[in-house]
């Protein structure tokens, strides 16, 4: 997966996308040319990356249960630097290599496990219209060094009239990243991930190749699953938390200040499949002082026939908050009115402003091979603190297996109510 973040909205600006992918039995190749078509003049140009070649795999049968695998990019990054919205430092584009091999030894049995893995992080830029005094070819060169181990304990359980199969699962994750300095890198296609329970696991807490952020730390985390006879996955719970034995210095922005507490918010995650056709999932930060929550997030979603091919039946229900940043509710269903029509539909509304930030209602048309959709959107708009409405007639052509035609943002928000990946015609 292409792990960028290029978050261009289709409020102000169309997608053209060009994409050709090649997979082979241990690795894949993509050659990409993704541009902009801009819609407003009150925002700054997006970036381009024309083009972008990303080649990625696994190398096979290494001696003694080691497993590698690699990736490599070159992209080219540009925008209109005769934009007059455009700050210092925004004019700078340029291209970016990026290596990242990896090799690691997973020990596992059926009761625990032990994975120490080893990563190279190399990045080299070649910068045009950098700002006096920062390296027009900065590079990064560092090591991601991380063991990540865990237990399994089952045992029987009753409850009410039914058994079940609990485990109980801690698991510890150490990871190493010594500090580069960055100061001179711009974000192109990098943002700072979200905090959450998956995050304590992860090696770097940003998404894109801009940034690579220095660890010394030690994740701890439970989690408690409870199986029926069947193998269903009835529910599941954990918590964690992470400790930092050192300061973490690198920043999106280089003049926000390191972070220097010494451990994180505890990240609490729970899974309930309350019927084979309902599932609630919530995950929320809890503050390491008090436990009151910082940010949550709740889930309800009904998908009859749990999504299985040709079962088109979903309505979902999220609630998402964050202290002093969001209340949001987004509400979504897709439902067939015969074997060839379904009916779409999408709400999502601010809470605190009262506005309904975005709105979708469609018809789907499909056959074997391709499917049509056509729908009304709204959306709002928010230039220079003036929220205002927007409006789009849509229409997406589909031929399964093979892609899509339409812009890109919408094809990602109607995913979100489909569930499939339009590209494999599979679940999402």
């Amino acid at each position: 997966m292409d792990p960028t973040n290029l978050e261009v909205g289709y409020r102000s600006h169309l997608n053209k996308l060009g994409e050709l992918r090649y997979e082979a039995l241990n690795w894949s190749f993509t050659a990409r040319a993704h541009s902009y078509q801009s819609l407003t003049e009150s925002e700054k140009s997006p970036y381009r990356r024309l083009p972008q070649f990303l080649l990625e795999g696994e190398v096979p049968e290494l001696p003694a249960g080691l497993l590698a695998d690699y990736q490599a990019e070159y992209v080219h990054f540009d925008r209109d630097d005769e934009d007059p919205l455009l700050e210092p430092g925004d004019e700078v584009q340029g291209d970016r290599v990026h290596l990242a091999p990896a090799i690691s030894l997973p020990l596992e049995t059926s009761w625990g496990y032990i994975r120490p893995s080893l990563r190279l992080w190399a990045t080299q830029y070649n910068l045009d219209k950098q700002q006096p005094g920062l390296d027009e070819k900065p590079n990064v060169a560092t090591t991601l060094t991380s063991v990540d181990s865990g237990l399994i304990f089952e045992r029987e359980a009753d409850f009410g009239n039914r058994r079940y199969l609990q485990t109980l699962e801690p698991r510890l994750f150490y990871l190493h990243v010594p500090h580069e300095d960055q100061d001179d890198i711009p974000a192109f296609d990098t943002a700072e991930l979200d905090f959450r329970y998956d995050s304590l696991f992860r090696d770097n807490r940003f998404s894109g190749r801009d940034r690579i952020g220095d660890a010394n730390q030690l994740s701890l985390g439970v989690a408690s699953r409870f199986y029926e006879d069947s193998g269903l996955e009835r529910f599941s719970v954990a918590l964690g938390q992470a400790f930092y034995f050192d300061d973490r210095e690198v920043q999106l922005d280089p003049a926000t200040p390191a972070q220097t507490d010494n451990q994180s918010n505890f990240a609490l995650a729970a899974n309930w499949k309350v019927t084979p056709d309902l599932r609630v999932n919530h995950d929320s930060e809890l503050d390491k002082g008090n436990l009151e929550p910082v940010g949550q997030n709740y889930r309800v979603t009904f998908s009859p026939g749990d999504g299985s091919p040709g079962d088109d039946r979903l309505l979902y229900a999220n609630y998402r908050q964050k202290d002093n940043e969001r209340e949001q509710t987004d509400i979504g269903v897709r439902w067939p009115l015969n074997e060839q029509w379904n009916v779409l539909a999408r709400w999502r509304q601010d809470l605190e402003r009262n506005d309904t930030l975005d709105a979708l209602l469609g018809v789907e048309y499909k056959d074997c091979c391709w499917k049509v959709r056509f729908g009304y959107r709204e959306w709002l708009k928010d230039d220079d603190g003036d929220r205002t409405s927007d409006r789009a007639v849509l229409l997406q052509f589909v031929l399964r297996g093979l892609g899509s035609l339409g812009d890109d943002e919408t094809t990602l928000f109607i995913r979100e109510i489909t569930g499939f990946d339009e590209d494999k015609d599979e679940e999402f």
